[in-house]
């Protein structure tokens, strides 16, 4: 793991230490290990030992734990006595459940969202979309962070709090299960174009449009993930 790479790729486990002063020694932790999942160095199943965090990471068991707790919390490590803790295994059932949810939320969000984004959120959604296509295909953690930042762009414009904490709460997971649907060729560039096609309909306040693009969009990232599993 001492190879890993930590949020845009530069970080060294020193930078990370630098990290741990600035937040608490727990939640650095958790965000380590949440961008190991999301970039796929853990993957579903994947077990995660105590005594090989804490060497490589240089920390006590006592926040580790408590990173566990943050993380099992956001449903991303599930704990059993036999197994101990592991990355939350990915069945299709999982993705079916997650995705139903994504279907009805986001595009309603997405909907909602037409009649109040601002001229000023349509240029911050186009240059969002900008640094998305400027992205390396290979840099998951940057493409499922750039991701996840226009849809949440979107989904704010909806102006309803208790809808946006509910699907952020979805993203959570959604993110670790992206990085197997962004191993799949031409996904990304395929993605590009979606978001382009949206943003468009955003841009012409068609709220038809809009909803049909963002559940199209939806429906290919849930097919490129289950592909992945397949694989």
């Amino acid at each position: 793991m001492s190879s890993f790479e930590l949020d845009n790729g530069q970080n060294t486990n020193n930078d990370l230490i630098s990290e741990f002063k600035k937040e608490s020694v727990a939640a650095s932790i958790a965000k380590f290990l949440r961008n190991a999942m999301i970039s796929g160095h853990y993957k579903p199943g994947d077990k995660l030992r105590e005594k090989d965090i804490c060497e490589e990471l240089n920390v006590s068991r006592t926040p580790l734990r408590e990173a566990f707790r943050i993380l099992q919390s956001e449903g991303l490590l599930t704990y059993s006595s036999h197994q101990g803790v592991m990355v939350t295994p990915v069945s299709l059932e999982d993705i079916e459940n997650l995705w139903e949810i994504r279907f009805a939320l986001e595009v309603m969000a997405t909907e909602k969202a037409v009649d109040n984004m601002t001229e000023q959120d349509i240029i911050k959604l186009t240059e969002i979309q900008k640094q998305f296509e400027a992205l390396e295909p290979k840099d998951k953690i940057s493409i499922i962070r750039t991701n996840s930042n226009l849809h949440m762009h979107i989904i704010k414009a909806a102006n309803n709090d208790r809808l946006e904490k509910i699907i952020r709460d979805i993203w959570t997971q959604i993110q670790v299960f992206q990085s197997i649907s962004f191993v799949i060729e031409g996904r990304f560039e395929k993605s590009c174009i979606e978001h382009r096609e949206l943003i468009s309909a955003i841009t012409k306040r068609d709220k038809r449009l809009v909803g049909s693009h963002m559940l199209y969009h939806l429906t290919k990232g849930k097919e490129a993930m289950l592909s992945g599993l397949i694989l």
